[in-house]
């Protein structure tokens, strides 16, 4: 018996839908109206995928990446998808959020050229990977979309090199890692944050 098939799944209320098959946990967030067809097709997609068995992770992160990038952002939900892999632990995240980028940036401007160019309200979408090997969590960034158009990988670079990383240190670049402690207690998906409590 594999340490996935011991692991116990705690839901709270909320706004979203968990599903577990076998060992392949799907979380979908919010899930609007446009957004059903392609909510399901990843339902089916976890479901078929946990009955072949195999390398369940990185068969499944596989599968998630190529349903996100043939659909528009708007029709794919946010989402958590997890599965152990032959390496570990697969994790798909992908997310959006609308930023607010007066609030944001209010009396903060001085000293970064680059937050005078963004005002307003604005529809960001990130897809990025997970993966945890014991001791080491990582995280890769693969795109970044702001109000349906990718920013170039260049620019997101230069980016975390310039602002994030000198404030947060390597956990804030689009490939980062982290250390992880022998167990996860707990992950909370919230409307504005992830907290994660180890053991």
């Amino acid at each position: 018996m594999s340490e996935w098939a011991e692991l116990a799944l705690r839901v709270g209320p909320g706004d979203g839908l968990v599903a577990r098959h076998g060992e392949a946990v799907l979380v979908l967030v919010g899930i609007a109206a446009g957004q059903r067809r392609v909510a399901e097709e990843l339902l089916d997609m976890t479901a078929e995928a946990a009955a072949v068995g195999g390398d369940l992770g990185r068969r499944l992160s596989r599968q998630v990446a190529g349903v996100i990038a043939r659909e528009e952002p708007e029709a794919v939900p946010s989402f958590c998808l997890m599965a152990p892999a032959s390496t570990g632990t697969a994790v798909v995240v992908h997310g959006d959020a609308e930023v607010d980028f007066d609030r944001l940036t209010a009396n903060r401007t001085r000293g970064n050229p680059l937050l005078i160019l963004f005002t307003g309200k604005h529809h960001v979408t990130v897809t990025a990977r997970v993966a945890a090997v014991s001791p080491v969590g990582a995280v890769h960034v693969d795109s970044v979309q702001f109000d349906g158009v990718e920013v170039p990988r260049i620019a997101l670079e230069y980016f975390a090199n310039r602002y994030l990383q000198p404030k947060f240190g390597n956990a804030a670049g689009l490939d980062s890692t982290f250390p992880l402690r022998a167990h996860i207690a707990t992950v909370i998906v919230g409307a504005d944050k992830i907290t994660i409590t180890q053991r």
